[in-house]
């Protein structure tokens, strides 16, 4: 996944509470229309995913964001426009299960692109129920091209999504009781 960060377009309303994502919705389609043109005229083949910040990155689109810096996987705190997700929360038990250093903060555009330059980041990928982890390989920003390992998918990334998966399918155990058995195999009757 390619993912262009630009700054705002419409004036952000504070403490909006529920409206919040409605809003978030409006001024990215306004942005987008103007970005996604002037991505189209200089890219044709590659559409990145538009995300809008002030200062903090806190999404992309409608997926939640994770970086990892160092020996921590850095993902935005809940609250403000941050929605609790299935697949957020499923990704931080995980990793913390296998022994990653998670931390719950603000992370600023100027840390994503101060760590990208000295080599510090080294993967990035959002979640979000569809996908379940789309890794990001590159980011835009000010008119600058941000290569994340190389552009490949991270190895946390890739070990999140099939150690998931094979919880999903049943694959192997499920220490977080995260399945359910909705039925015993049999015909119910009415």
């Amino acid at each position: 996944m390619k993912v262009l960060f630009v700054l705002p377009q419409i004036p952000f309303p504070p403490h909006s509470g529920g409206r919040i994502v409605t809003w978030n919705t409006v001024k990215r389609f306004a942005a987008e229309c103007s970005v996604r043109v002037a991505c189209l005229y200089h890219h044709p083949s590659e559409l990145p995913a538009l995300v809008e910040v002030k200062k903090y990155v806190e999404e992309v689109g409608t997926s939640n964001i994770f970086f990892v810096i160092g020996d921590e996987l850095i993902t935005p705190p809940l609250g403000g426009s941050i929605l609790p997700g299935v697949t957020r929360n499923s990704v931080i038990t995980l990793a913390r299960y296998l022994g990653t250093n998670v931390v719950e903060r603000p992370i600023s555009i100027e840390e994503v692109i101060k760590t990208s330059e000295n080599g510090s980041l080294k993967e990035a990928f959002a979640s979000g129920t569809a996908a379940v982890i789309s890794p990001v390989g590159n980011i835009y920003f000010r008119d600058k091209e941000y290569a994340i390992n190389g552009g490949k998918t991270g190895a946390l990334a890739e070990k999140l999504y099939n150690e998931i998966l094979k919880i999903q399918y049943g694959m192997v155990e499920d220490p977080f009781g995260w399945r359910i058995k909705i039925a015993n195999g049999k015909k119910r009757s009415r």
